[in-house]
């Protein structure tokens, strides 16, 4: 068994494929690396590198086990050291802090808000800001003001506070602005938690989802979650994403550990892709409480080395000005992974 690390590099006409093997059976870091140099692709000693005229453009090709999704937005670095082989420790005992998966994708990790522990709190890297439920802020009795944010194509209100404290396993923040709502509105399948810990908090560090051990394992980042406004800044804030391509086109799509499939904007697809390919009929739907929805066959769409026919859901996109250049919603769970890094500092995500 061996693992490489690699990268893809595409133009309409060509591909070049270069990486590094990181890891190999029966081969010591001795024989695999330099010695007295950190262990990267520059002290690697086997490597490899493809330069050929391609007849279709794949930029998320699978070069092994192990796949690091790439584009513009998320480039591989020039140096990924990975630490998901730290959730163990000497003794082989798992480390991180244990989750629960609910409804087979949802991790649920236990948090804690000011004086109220044992809280549930949903990883969900979709949210761009944590969204804490009602009956927790009013129980804390946090001071609110109404404000409006976007949930896909649709404007709901919602309100903003600031809490004092909150942590889940290292993560620590305090007076740190976050949203106010009934998390049913945001996700039926959140009626039981009481946060929705979004990508302003997870982006804090680089964190491993280990499906195998179930366990998150966190690196705190050198940077402060606080917004220095009074208000939560969102339009400062950041998403992670990946490129896809679909029937050959690319697409730019928001990674979403709380989402099982794949949400698109049908009318933004429609402008990267004149003539979309679907596998059947198309049927209509309500996606959560409120939103109208088209569930179809998409045709074509290309999660590694090979394309596939994938059951999508299909929405009005928002306005233009809104998540610009963004096509919908990637869920990790359709990578069937046994686990999921995700590197911030560096910008890619890796899974097996």
């Amino acid at each position: 068994m061996y693992e490489f690390i690699g990268q893809v590099k595409n133009s309409p006409a060509t591909s070049v494929q270069y990486g590094y093997i990181s890891h190999m059976r029966g081969l010591s870091d001795d024989q695999i690396y330099l010695g007295g140099v950190p262990q990267n692709e520059a002290s690697a000693l086997l490597t490899f590198y493809n330069d050929s005229v391609t007849e279709k453009v794949t930029n998320h090709g699978s070069l092994s086990c192990r796949l690091y999704a790439q584009s513009e937005k998320v480039p591989l670095g020039a140096e990924r050291p990975s630490f998901r082989g730290q959730i163990y420790n000497e003794e082989g005992v798992p480390k991180g802090i244990p989750f629960n998966l609910l409804h087979g994708f949802l991790i649920v990790v236990e948090g804690r808000i000011g004086r109220l522990n044992h809280l549930k709190f949903i990883l969900d890297t979709g949210v761009t800001r944590t969204v804490l439920n009602r009956k927790v802020a009013d129980e804390l009795h946090l001071p609110r003001y109404p404000m409006q944010v976007l949930n896909y194509n649709r404007s709901v209100a919602v309100e903003w506070a600031t809490i004092p404290d909150l942590q889940f396993g290292p993560t620590h923040v305090t007076n740190v602005p976050i949203l106010v709502a009934d998390l049913p509105d945001f996700s039926e399948l959140a009626s039981d938690a009481d946060t929705l810990i979004g990508f302003d908090l997870l982006g804090l560090g680089n964190f491993v989802i280990d499906y195998d051990t179930r366990r998150v394992l966190f690196r705190r980042l050198q940077r402060d979650a606080s917004s220095p406004s009074t208000t939560p800044a969102s339009d400062h804030l950041t998403e992670l994403t990946v490129e896809l391509r679909v029937q050959g086109y690319p697409v730019s799509l928001i990674v979403d550990t709380g989402l099982q499939g794949m949400v698109l904007f049908e009318d933004r697809l429609s402008r990267r892709i004149p003539q979309l390919k679907f596998e059947g009929g198309i049927e209509t739907i309500m996606f959560g409480r409120h939103l109208h929805a088209r569930s179809a066959t998409l045709r074509e769409v290309n999660l590694g080395s090979n394309d596939k026919n994938l059951r999508v859901f299909l929405l009005k996109g928002p306005p233009h000005d809104q998540v610009p250049g963004i096509d919908g919603y990637f869920g990790t769970a359709l990578l069937n992974a046994r686990w999921i890094e995700f590197n911030i500092a560096d910008n890619n995500i890796s899974y097996r």
